[in-house]
Parts: C-alpha cells; sequence; structure tokens
C-alpha cells in the first residue's frame, strides 16, 4: 500500500510581503492623490465665492478624513492583512507623508492642531480597512 502524502503547500512569504508593500505604497499614494486634488478643487471654489473661507482648516479635514476612508479600503482590499492592520500601517506611512508635505507648504511650521488630523485619519483608515475586510470574498 501506498501513503498519500500530502505535503503542505509551500507558500512564498517574499511574494506575500512584497504585495503588501506595494499595496499599501499603492494606497498611500492614491489617498495623497485624492487628498491633493479635493484639496485644489475646494480651493477653487472658495476662491470663486464670495464668502471668505475663516475655517479652511475644516475643509482641509473633510478632505483629509475622505482620502483616508478610501485609502484605508484600498490597502484592505490589495493586502493579505487583516482590516485594522493595513489600515493602521497605511496611516503612519500617509501621515509620514502628510506632515512632510505640511512641512513644505507652511515651511517648517506645524499648527498645534495637527495631532488631531493625524488621530482622525488614522481612525479614518481603520475604519476603511475594516469595510473593505468585510466586503472581502472568502476562500
Amino acid at each position: 500500500m501506498r501513503k498519500n502524502n500530502k505535503s503542505k503547500p509551500k507558500t512564498n512569504q517574499g511574494s506575500s510581503l512584497s504585495k503588501n508593500i506595494i499595496g499599501i505604497t499603492i494606497s498611500t499614494v492614491i489617498s495623497i492623490l485624492i487628498l491633493v486634488i479635493l484639496t485644489a478643487v475646494i480651493s477653487l471654489i472658495l476662491l470663486k465665492s464670495e464668502k471668505i473661507a475663516d475655517s479652511y482648516i475644516m475643509y482641509f479635514y473633510f478632505c483629509s478624513v475622505i482620502s483616508a476612508f478610501i485609502g484605508g479600503f484600498t490597502a484592505s482590499k490589495r493586502c493579505t492583512f487583516k482590516g485594522i492592520i493595513s489600515g493602521l500601517v497605511t496611516s503612519v506611512v500617509y501621515n509620514f507623508l502628510l506632515t512632510v508635505i505640511i512641512l513644505f507648504v507652511c515651511r517648517g511650521h506645524i499648527r498645534a492642531d495637527i495631532g488631531i488630523l493625524y488621530a482622525v485619519t488614522t481612525v479614518f483608515f481603520i475604519l476603511g480597512g475594516i469595510v473593505a475586510a468585510n466586503t472581502k470574498r472568502r476562500k
């Protein structure tokens, strides 16, 4: 009698890691692009309107929340991580790039309420990751 040798399928850890890194990079770039586009559109709307926008930072927060949710959703769809982990990792990369952009635009000065922006975007990245993970097909 022959034994059926059921060997474990070989998993390629290198490709899984590279898939996760590429997914996080792509979702971060998509988030930054959405943030730039939404901010530009709202800036043009405010420029053409008659009202003077004193609370422009709230518009920026709104754009950041939308881009963070979409970024978390995209990250969870592209990565093999769970939704919370993919959203959290992507939010760290996004917040780092956002800090670099803010430092460049504001000539080295960061507002005191930027920590609130980081907390809010992190929460929405995680929420986007959870929503995307719940819509994934189970194998």
